[in-house]
C-alpha cells in the first residue's frame, strides 16, 4: 500500500525539503504531490485523495486551513484523512476561528516551523502501521 501525501506550502525550501525528507525515508511506500497556492490544492484535491495533508496556514492567495473547510462538501475524505498544519507563526492555532475549523477534521494536529525529520518521521510512521 502506498501512502499518499499532499504538501501545501508555498515556500519552496520547505515543500522541498519536506518532500525530500519523506522520498528518502520511505520510497515506495508513499507518493508525493506539492502544491504551492490555495487554486493549486483546490484543483488537485477533486482530482485525487490522500491519506495526509501536510497545510501551511498562510499562502500568496490565501488561508490553507480555510480552503480545506470550503473544499469539504466536494471532498468529504479530507475530513478523515490526516491533516499536519504547519506554521512559522507561534501560537497560530489559538486562533478562535481555527479552532473551530480544527473540529471538522477528525485526525488534525498542528506543528511548527520548522519541523524537524524525526517529528516528520514518527507522523508519517503512525500512518504507515495504520
Amino acid at each position: 500500500m502506498s501512502l499518499n501525501i499532499l504538501i501545501m506550502d508555498d515556500e519552496l525550501a520547505v515543500s522541498d525539503s519536506l518532500s525530500e525528507l519523506i522520498l528518502l525515508r520511505y520510497g515506495s511506500k508513499v507518493s508525493v504531490d506539492r502544491v504551492y497556492r490555495v487554486a493549486e490544492f483546490e484543483e488537485i484535491v477533486v482530482k485525487k485523495t490522500y491519506d495526509v495533508i501536510i497545510a501551511d496556514f498562510n499562502l500568496p492567495d490565501g488561508v490553507g486551513y480555510q480552503s480545506m473547510v470550503k473544499m469539504l462538501d466536494e471532498c468529504p475524505w479530507i475530513a478523515k484523512c490526516l491533516v499536519v498544519f504547519i506554521s512559522g507563526i507561534p501560537y497560530v492555532d489559538l486562533d478562535p476561528c481555527f479552532k473551530s475549523a480544527q473540529d471538522l477534521f477528525e485526525n488534525s494536529m498542528v506543528r511548527n516551523k520548522p519541523i524537524h525529520s524525526h517529528v516528520l518521521y514518527g507522523i508519517i510512521d503512525s500512518e504507515i502501521e495504520k
